[in-house]
């Protein structure tokens, strides 16, 4: 189990997402509240059907 994984937090800008998803090439990123619990996920699907 990764120590400190890659997150976002919920409300972060599609476009900073994008960055880190080519930047740490990772498939899906964890988005996460407040308290670092776990609401859902960002995978490249969801980036590469974003509507423009």
């Amino acid at each position: 189990m990764t120590r400190n994984p890659v997150v976002v937090k919920q409300g972060t800008e599609i476009d900073e997402i994008i960055d880190i998803n080519l930047q740490k090439a990772i498939i899906l990123i964890p988005v996460v509240d407040d308290d670092r619990k776990l609401i859902g996920v960002v995978g490249r699907l969801d980036i590469a059907t974003k509507p423009k």
